[in-house]
């Protein structure tokens, strides 16, 4: 089951969001996780942080670029 991003504060002081590892991102675009390794090493997915060899999404990222590949409908 997808797990949400919760929002939780930095040392600095502003807030950050937690990150998403591979399986809630592939969940939550209902796709599977081989198809964002695929993503990731032709640089066409949502943009992700490496956390030592691991790939983490920000929501807002898999958010945006969600908005950017829509296509159809009332879609720019």
């Amino acid at each position: 089951m997808f797990r949400s991003a919760q929002i939780v504060p930095n040392p600095n002081g502003d807030r950050m969001q937690k990150l998403l590892d591979s399986q809630s991102v592939s969940e939550l675009l209902d796709v599977p996780p081989r198809t964002l390794d695929q993503w990731a090493y032709l640089k066409r997915g949502p943009a992700y942080v490496k956390v030592g060899r691991h790939r983490r999404y920000q929501l807002e990222d898999v958010e945006r670029w969600l908005a950017a590949n829509t296509r159809g409908g009332d879609a720019t």
